[in-house]
């Protein structure tokens, strides 16, 4: 097994960038995962373990970063909280349903609400709910799921 210890920022410059010309990973050997969290703890425990999965990780702290990143590199999933101060997961996930290059972007909405899922993909049009707290490896799971599945 694995030490587990949490290194704060990309492995690597390539890692760092994730896009090269605002393409997502199609056609490339690691998919990219946008994680959006204004926790810290919680991004640095997620990109870790997604990096270990073999995912090339972009993280934002909150939803105007989120779409920022996504004007210079379309991810192919992203992992959103729901709680964020200012613009809150539900904002963000309307934002990006509105912009077509993000439009049919897989999207794991990550919460510790009671939100349903049924409200959640009906209101938001999400892919999953992953209620917090949850077990990283089955988040890590989750994601390769709707990776395989939309991809």
């Amino acid at each position: 097994m694995k030490p587990f210890s949490i290194a704060r920022g990309p492995r690597s410059r390539d890692e760092a960038e994730g896009c090269i010309s605002g393409s997502s990973s199609q056609g490339t050997a690691k998919p990219i995962i946008l994680v959006v969290d204004d926790e810290p703890d919680s991004v640095d425990i997620l990109q870790w373990f997604l990096r270990d999965a073999g995912f090339v990780v972009r993280t934002a702290a909150n939803g105007s970063d989120a779409l920022r990143s996504v004007q210079t590199c379309v991810p192919d999933l992203a992992v959103i909280d729901y709680m964020m101060p200012g613009m809150n997961g539900v904002v963000l996930c309307r934002r990006l349903r509105e912009q077509p290059a993000t439009q049919q972007l897989p999207i794991i909405l990550h919460t510790g609400t009671d939100l349903s899922v049924e409200e959640a993909n009906h209101e938001l049009c999400v892919d999953r709910v992953v209620k917090k707290p949850s077990d990283v490896l089955d988040l890590v799971e989750e994601v390769r799921e709707l990776l395989d599945r939309t991809h």
